[in-house]
């Protein structure tokens, strides 16, 4: 999985938080008193990180896989690296 694809995981992907979006009537805390954006968050505010993550791949590894199962991944992934 790219980590870049996983977008609970992956800050240029928060649309609910780059959206401003909440779940109460006052807008809060993106909103003020007085109904105007207090705070403001840009997709591209951090794009060392994103770079950083955009190349990084993730495998989930499930707690209850067998040894060899995991030993068969995990010479799998060393040869797919190679490549």
């Amino acid at each position: 999985i790219n980590w870049s694809e996983n977008s609970w995981h992956f800050y240029p992907a928060w649309e609910h938080l780059l959206d401003a979006k909440s779940v109460t009537r006052t807008g809060f805390p993106f909103m003020n008193s007085h109904g105007r954006r207090r705070i403001v968050y840009d997709r591209d505010a951090l794009p060392q990180s994103a770079a950083l993550l955009e190349r990084t791949l993730v495998y989930p590894v499930n707690l209850k896989m067998s040894e060899d199962h995991f030993t068969r991944v995990e010479a799998a992934l060393k040869k797919a690296a190679k490549v």
